[in-house]
C-alpha cells in the first residue's frame, strides 16, 4: 500500500522517493529501481521492507546529510544465485519485426554481475537509457544545460500527451545492452563496471503548412530518418565506512549520430535535401572524498574533468535560387551543393570543498567553488560543385575561455512537517571570452523552498529560483551555421540569462474529495528567441528579449466505493518579446485544457473501465502581424479489461476518437485489443492496434511571425506476440 512506480522507474513509497534498492541487504545493482523490481519472481520473496531513515553509512550516498535516506530492501526466501527475465516480441508493422528482451543477475557473495538487453521494434522499450542511474557525472548534460523555458517545461513536465491526448506515431527501432557488475574487496572496498550500449532508429514523416498570418500557406512534406549509436562506459572504485565515503570513477561516452531530412515543397518546384553526420567522443573522471569529522562537523571534496572532442558534417543538396543566394552570402553567387564542417572539442574541470555543520533538525554547508572551461572551435563552409569557401560560414581555429569562483552557502531545516531550504552563492567571474555576465563581473544566485506537511492528509511546497545561467561556451559562439533545411544561426556575443522560477503546491485531502493544486510561474531576460525572416531560412539575431510563463494545474479526485473520478482543468500561458530591427514584437500564446478521467474497478468483479476526454483549447497572438488563430482539439480515451473465469486470463479493448477544429482541421479512431494469461511459468500477451480511420494527427506551434500546422503521419499499425518467462 502507497507503492508508486513514476514513468522513469522511480520508487514512491509514501510520497517519498526510494534512492536505493537492495537485495538482502546488499547493492546489486546501480541501474535504477525498476529493472530490479520488475525481474524479481514475487514467489522468492519473502518480505519487503522500507527504511526511510537508513542507519547504515555505507549504503547511503551522502554522510554528510541529515535529511532522511529511503531504502527498499527485498528480502528473498533463500540465498539465489541467479534470476532474471527473458522475453520474446514477434511484431508486424508494415513488416515482420522481431523482438527480444533479457534482465539477469546473479548475487554471489564476492562478485555480482547485472546483464540486461533489449530489442524494442514498436518505440516503447522496457529499458531506457535515460532511466540508468548513478553513471557519473555526465559531461554532456554538465556541458550543453539549457535555459528554463517553456520547451523544457513541456519536456520535463510531460504535457505533450496531456494537451495533445496522444503520442506521436513514429517508427521506433530500439535496441540496447549492457552490463554492471559488483566486486567486493572487503567490507570497505568495492569495484564497479559498466558498459551500456544503445541503437536507435526514428523515422517520421509531417506535411506542414507555414502560415505568414497575411500570406498563402508554403506547404512542405517533409521526412527525416534519425540513426543514433552510443556507448558509456565507465569504472568506479569506492570506499565506505561509518565516518569516510570515497569515489572515483572514470568514464567514457562515444555517440554516431546520421540525420537525414528530405524536404520536398507543393507550391514550388524545388526540394531541399539535408543530412547531418555527427562523430563525438568524451571521456571524463570524478572524485568524491567525504569525512565526517564529528557528530557535528563533516568535509568534503569534488573534482571533476571532463574531455569532449565532436566532429560533424552537414550536407545540404536544394535547387532553389532563392535558397542559393542566402547561402552565398555577400557574394550573391547561387550555392546548390552545401557543406559544413565543424571541429570543436572541450576541457572543463571543477573543484569544490564544503565544510558541513550537521544537527538533528537544520545542517548548515559552506562551499568553495572553482569551474574553468576552455572550448577549441573550428569551421568550414564550401560550395561543393566548386569546391571554395563560402563567406560568412568560415572560421579559423579559435580558443574560447570561461573561468569563475563562487562561494555558496545553503541551510536545510527538517521536522516532522517543516522542511526548509535556502542558498546563495557569490561569483566572480575570473576569465571570459565571448560571455558577459551584469556589468561587475559579480553575479549573485540563490534560491529557497519551503515545504509543510502537517499531517497525512495535507501537504503545502513553495520554492523560489533566482540565478545567471551557466550557459555553455558553445551556444555562445555558433558563427553562421547551417543546423536544418530551414534554419541559419548567426553570431553574436550572447550576455548570460538572468532567471526567476517560482513553483507552488498544495495537496489537501478532505472527506468529499482530493485536491492537488500547482502553480509555475518562470521569467527570463536577455533570452534569444528564434527571429524568423520572410525567407525559407530563419535567423536568430541578438536582440533584447525576454520571456514569460505561467502554468496552473489542478487535479480533483473523488472516490465513491468502486469509482474514482478526477477532474483535472489545466491552464499554460506564454509571452515571448522579440527585437526585431527597431520593433518590438510580442508573441502570446493561451492553451486552456480540461480533462476528466473515471475508473471503475468493483474489488470482487472481473473487469474495471477507464473512460477519459479532454478538451483543448488554443488561443495564438502575434502583435507584429497583429493577428488571432484559435484552435481546439477534443479527445475520448476508454479502456475496458475483464479476468475471463480462469484467473489466469485477462482481456481488454480500448478506442480512442481525437477531433481537431479551428485553422487545422481533422480526425482519427483508433482501436486496440490484447489478451493474456499464463501457461506453466509463460506469460504470454497478444495485442493489436489499428486505426480505422486518417492515419494523420495535427499539431501547431506559434512563432514570431510564422505559424506552423503539421500534418503528422502516424503508423499505428501494429500486431504483437509476446512471450515472458522469469526464472
Amino acid at each position: 500500500d502507497g507503492f508508486e512506480i513514476s514513468k522513469d522507474g522511480d520508487i514512491k513509497v509514501k510520497n517519498k522517493t526510494i534512492q536505493k534498492v537492495l537485495i538482502n541487504g546488499k547493492e546489486v545493482s546501480n541501474n535504477g529501481a525498476a529493472l530490479i523490481t520488475k525481474s524479481i519472481d514475487p514467489k522468492k520473496i519473502s518480505k519487503i521492507e522500507v527504511r526511510f531513515k537508513e542507519k547504515d553509512n555505507r549504503i547511503k550516498e551522502s554522510l554528510l546529510s541529515s535529511s532522511d535516506y529511503a531504502v527498499l530492501d527485498i528480502k528473498l526466501k533463500k540465498e539465489y544465485p541467479f534470476f532474471g527475465k527473458i522475453a520474446i516480441n514477434q511484431a508486424w508493422q508494415k513488416q515482420y519485426l522481431p523482438g527480444a528482451y533479457a534482465n539477469m543477475f546473479s548475487l554471489k557473495k564476492k562478485f555480482k554481475f547485472h546483464f540486461f538487453g533489449e530489442y524494442n521494434p514498436l518505440g516503447n522499450p522496457v529499458i531506457k537509457l535515460l532511466n540508468i542511474k548513478n553513471m557519473g557525472k555526465e559531461a554532456l548534460a554538465k556541458l550543453f544545460a539549457r535555459p528554463v523555458d517553456y520547451d523544457d517545461i513541456i519536456h520535463k513536465q510531460g504535457f505533450e500527451d496531456e494537451i495533445y491526448g496522444f503520442k506521436d506515431y513514429k517508427l521506433h527501432r530500439n535496441a540496447i545492452v549492457g552490463i554492471t557488475a559488483n566486486y567486493t574487496f572487503n567490507k570497505n572496498w568495492q569495484c564497479f563496471i559498466g558498459s551500456f550500449n544503445a541503437y536507435n532508429l526514428v523515422v517520421s514523416e509531417v506535411t506542414t503548412s507555414q502560415f505568414n498570418w497575411q500570406s498563402p500557406p508554403v506547404i512542405y512534406r517533409l521526412s527525416q530518418p534519425h540513426k543514433n549509436l552510443s556507448s558509456k562506459n565507465k569504472i568506479e572504485i569506492r570506499y565506505d565506512n561509518q565516518v569516510t565515503k570515497m569515489r572515483f570513477d572514470v568514464n567514457f561516452v562515444t555517440e554516431q549520430n546520421d540525420k537525414q531530412q528530405n524536404l520536398n515543397f507543393e507550391n514550388q518546384l524545388f526540394d531541399n535535401s539535408y543530412q547531418y553526420k555527427a562523430n563525438q567522443t568524451s571521456w571524463y573522471q570524478n572524485f568524491l572524498l567525504e569525512r565526517k569529522i564529528n557528530e557535528r562537523w563533516g568535509l568534503d571534496i569534488k573534482m571533476n574533468y571532463s574531455h569532449l572532442n565532436n566532429l560533424s558534417k552537414v550536407y545540404l543538396q536544394q535547387n532553389d535560387s532563392l535558397t542559393g543566394i542566402v547561402l552565398s552570402g555577400q557574394s550573391q553567387k547561387p550555392v546548390y551543393d552545401f557543406e559544413q564542417e565543424d571541429v570543436n572539442g572541450f576541457n572543463d574541470f571543477f573543484a569544490s570543498g564544503g565544510l558541513h555543520y550537521l544537527n538533528d533538525k537544520y545542517e548548515i554547508v559552506n562551499r568553495i567553488i572553482f569551474s574553468k572551461r576552455q572550448f577549441n572551435f573550428s569551421q568550414t563552409g564550401k560550395d561543393t560543385s566548386g569546391n571554395t569557401e563560402i563567406d560568412g560560414f568560415t572560421q579559423a581555429p579559435t580558443l574560447y575561455q570561461y573561468q569563475d569562483i563562487r562561494n555558496k552557502i545553503s541551510f536545510s531545516r527538517f521536522s516532522e512537517a517543516i522542511n526548509f531550504y535556502a542558498n546563495i552563492t557569490l561569483a566572480k567571474i575570473l576569465k571570459s571570452t565571448a560571455v558577459q555576465a551584469e556589468n561587475s563581473g559579480f553575479f549573485v544566485n540563490y534560491k529557497a523552498s519551503l515545504s509543510y506537511t502537517p499531517s497525512n492528509y495535507t501537504d503545502i511546497s513553495l520554492s523560489y529560483d533566482n540565478h545567471l545561467t551557466d550557459i555553455s561556451l558553445l551556444k555562445q559562439i555558433y558563427v553562421k551555421k547551417i543546423t536544418d533545411y530551414n534554419l541559419i544561426r548567426l553570431p553574436g556575443v550572447y550576455p548570460m540569462t538572468r532567471e526567476q522560477l517560482v513553483e507552488f503546491s498544495w495537496h489537501k485531502n478532505w472527506d468529499i474529495f482530493d485536491m492537488e493544486f500547482a502553480v509555475l510561474n518562470g521569467y527570463s531576460v536577455n533570452k534569444y528567441e528564434l527571429v524568423p525572416t520572410q525567407t525559407l531560412f530563419t535567423y536568430q539575431k541578438a536582440g533584447v528579449s525576454k520571456t514569460m510563463y505561467n502554468m496552473i494545474s489542478i487535479q480533483l479526485t473523488k472516490n465513491i466505493k468502486h469509482t474514482k473520478i478526477i477532474l483535472e482543468p489545466e491552464y499554460i500561458y506564454h509571452l515571448t518579446h522579440n527585437q526585431a530591427g527597431q520593433q518590438e514584437n510580442v508573441s502570446e500564446s493561451n492553451v486552456y485544457l480540461l480533462g476528466l478521467k473515471w475508473f471503475y474497478q468493483p474489488a470482487k468483479k472481473r473487469w474495471n473501465y477507464k473512460i477519459y476526454p479532454k478538451y483543448t483549447f488554443f488561443v495564438y497572438k502575434n502583435s507584429l502581424a497583429n493577428g488571432e488563430r484559435h484552435q481546439q482539439m477534443f479527445s475520448f480515451d476508454t479502456n475496458l479489461s475483464f479476468r475471463l473465469p480462469k484467473q489466469n486470463l485477462k482481456a481488454g479493448s480500448s478506442f480512442r476518437y481525437v477531433f481537431f477544429d479551428g485553422l487545422s482541421y481533422g480526425n482519427y479512431y483508433n482501436f486496440g485489443l490484447f489478451l493474456k494469461g499464463i501457461f506453466h511459468k509463460i506469460h504470454w500477451k497478444i495485442e493489436a492496434s489499428n486505426l480505422t480511420d486518417q492515419q494523420y494527427f495535427y499539431t501547431q506551434m506559434d512563432m514570431p511571425l510564422f505559424l506552423y500546422k503539421t500534418r503528422h503521419q502516424i503508423f499505428g499499425r501494429y500486431f504483437s506476440l509476446s512471450l515472458q518467462y522469469m526464472f
